[in-house]
């Protein structure tokens, strides 16, 4: 059963929604900065990452490179599994 507080975030409607529960529920957790990123394979083997949440903006240029995506092993954990990494 998950626990209530990650039904927030499930419940969510919009992206907005959804952003402000992620950050609601990292920040209940203790944490200063999270990003969240969903990955969709498109069936022409093209890879869409969409991302919410807030970083310093030095990690975030290198984030954004989509050519780090196929490196990253946190990229890759996210690419192939549904659970998030906490």
């Amino acid at each position: 059963m998950l626990h209530s507080r990650y039904l927030s975030v499930l419940e969510a409607k919009t992206s907005q929604e959804f952003e402000d529960e992620v950050v609601r529920f990292a920040r209940r957790l203790g944490f200063e900065t999270v990003t969240a990123i969903v990955v969709v394979d498109a069936p022409r083997g093209e890879t869409k990452f969409i991302d919410i949440g807030y970083a310093p903006a030095a990690y975030r240029e290198s984030y954004e490179d989509l050519r780090n995506g196929s490196i990253d092993p946190v990229m890759q954990h996210c690419r192939i599994k549904s659970v998030p990494i906490i």
